[in-house]
């Protein structure tokens, strides 16, 4: 893959492989985390939505590989046939709880590559059921999906063409306000606050427009984001 075909991929499947091994077990484990976010309004088991959660710790080193793994066993419960088993209705079932299980793996590469899947085939599954019942609701595409995910992974890894590190010197203001935002966006989930960091990045002396018309985009930025990572000397 060359630079060009990588800015502008629509395929998280090509994007992922492109990264190999050069992606961090942590970028990947936040991006299966960031498929099964996307269809949390469908997580209504307790059990998928503990799995997510605790896999989005362990990211942080804030919950242990024996908790996850028990985490993900009592997800993996919810992935089952019930029913007519070629119905779309037993299909987003068997889809929802396989993304959260998947989101805990012990592989972060398998964890990124089956919650994506999982999470795009539980999204339109679910599309498919709603229709069967004549509810109104947006509809959702597969090659949708892969596309937003594909969003996803350029916000978490920007360019790995041309890798761009913070100046330490913005860093060194008297107020650390830089990696000060950075910390609490980062804590708080507060990746809607990204143009403000822009700002004090800016106010620091960056002129750095990469990193500035990222962080001042117009579009969602998520946990991981490559701005927010390199303040905070994350990999």
């Amino acid at each position: 893959m060359t630079e060009d075909e990588w800015l502008g991929c629509t395929s998280p499947e090509a994007m992922l492989n492109h990264l190999g091994d050069r992606a961090s077990p942590r970028k990947l484990r936040l991006y299966a985390v960031s498929c099964c976010q996307r269809i949390w309004h469908l997580l209504t088991d307790d059990r998928c939505r503990h799995a997510v959660e605790v896999a989005k710790r362990y990211c942080d080193g804030r919950s242990t590989p024996a908790e996850l793994a028990s985490a993900g066993q009592v997800a993996a419960a919810v992935a089952r046939i019930n029913g007519e088993s070629n119905s779309p209705f037993a299909f987003s079932k068997y889809a929802i709880g396989g993304a959260a299980w998947a989101a805990t793996r012990a592989s972060a590469w398998f964890a990124a590559w089956d919650s994506a899947y999982d999470a795009r085939s539980a999204a339109r599954d679910a599309y498919d059921a709603q229709m069967m019942t004549r509810d109104r609701m947006p509809e959702i595409t597969w090659e949708g999906e892969r596309l937003w995910q594909a969003g996803v992974l350029h916000d978490l890894f920007g360019n790995p063409f041309r890798p761009l590190q913070i100046d330490p010197f913005w860093l060194l203001t008297d107020d650390g306000a830089a990696q000060h935002l950075a910390r609490v966006i980062y804590d708080e989930d507060r990746f809607g606050d990204l143009p403000y960091l822009a700002d004090a990045l800016e106010d620091a002396g960056c002129t750095c427009e990469t990193i500035l018309e990222h962080s001042r985009a117009k579009q969602p930025h998520y946990r991981g984001c490559w701005v927010v990572d390199a303040v905070l000397g994350f990999e």
